[in-house]
């Protein structure tokens, strides 16, 4: 499968529009295959439906500021326990806390961070745990890994092609799929990371990013480290849990002038 990633040629509806399609008692439209929920919406949960699975992820609705899609997750009938137990905690936290964000108002709903999950284009409503079936993102994880495989990211193709997740992948456009190299990309692995870290995990997203360093790659260095502060030090709490071994965190491409400097300062 091959996706193009040019810019978007798509026209979208005003938000009332797609509020109300949202709300539509009738449901999805036959023949619809693809549905992305994204999150936060003016209406809290909304769904874009479309025809090809490029029309969602290398093509997603313009206007957040971040992009994170949420990859992977538990795969057949007897899923590890604890890698369900991540996923649908990691969907409950993101579906309670940030879909039902008193801040996000119709007008300027879309000028945050959004969650894009992509659920079956059967189910119009429901939680949003009950709206994604097992290994429906696979496909997409596949490309994404062959995309970076042909720019140089060997380790990380692996871990996506390896690894069941569940996945973030933070972009500043509204795609998944990187056009270059350079393309800033911030890609983390939760295998390794209990349910009871989720909370946690989705508060580093969804904080406000100053706005210096909003739509530019400084942004993925700030969440960046916001993750890697989740664990607590073990030389300040010994019998604090450790943070997961080896890589869990991938930012790539480009870094930006203020990267390093962003990093130092949250150090400090």
């Amino acid at each position: 499968m091959t996706f193009a990633v040019g810019g978007s040629e798509r026209k979208w509806k005003t938000a009332e529009q797609r509020t109300r399609q949202a709300n539509d008692s009738l449901g999805f439209e036959a023949g619809v295959l693809y549905a992305m929920a994204y999150i936060p919406s003016p209406s809290g949960v909304e769904t874009e439906r479309a025809n090809s699975l490029a029309e969602l992820y290398a093509d997603a609705r313009p206007g957040y500021a971040l992009y994170t899609f949420i990859l992977g997750g538990p795969v057949g009938a007897q899923p590890a326990d604890d890698n369900a137990d991540t996923y649908s905690e990691l969907l409950r936290v993101i579906e309670t806390y940030v879909a039902n964000d008193e801040s996000v108002e119709a007008d300027s709903g879309f000028e945050r961070h959004g969650f894009l999950v992509q659920v079956d284009a059967t189910r119009a409503d429901g939680a949003l745990t009950e709206r994604v079936r097992p290994g429906l993102s696979r496909q997409i994880q596949s490309v994404l890994a062959r995309q970076l495989r042909l720019h140089g990211q060997f380790e990380l193709s692996e871990r996506l092609d390896r690894s069941p997740g569940p996945f973030l992948v933070t972009s500043l456009r509204p795609t998944v799929l990187p056009r270059s190299a350079r393309t800033p990309l911030l890609v983390v692995d939760l295998q390794d990371i209990g349910p009871e870290y989720m909370y946690s995990l989705i508060d580093a997203y969804d904080r406000p990013i100053p706005g210096d360093l909003s739509g530019r790659p400084e942004s993925l260095a700030a969440i960046e480290r916001r993750l890697r502060g989740m664990f607590p030090k073990p030389q300040i709490d010994r019998g604090a849990p450790l943070s997961p071994l080896g890589d869990w965190i991938w930012r790539i491409g480009e870094q930006g002038p203020m990267a390093e400097a962003t990093t130092s300062e949250e150090e400090g």
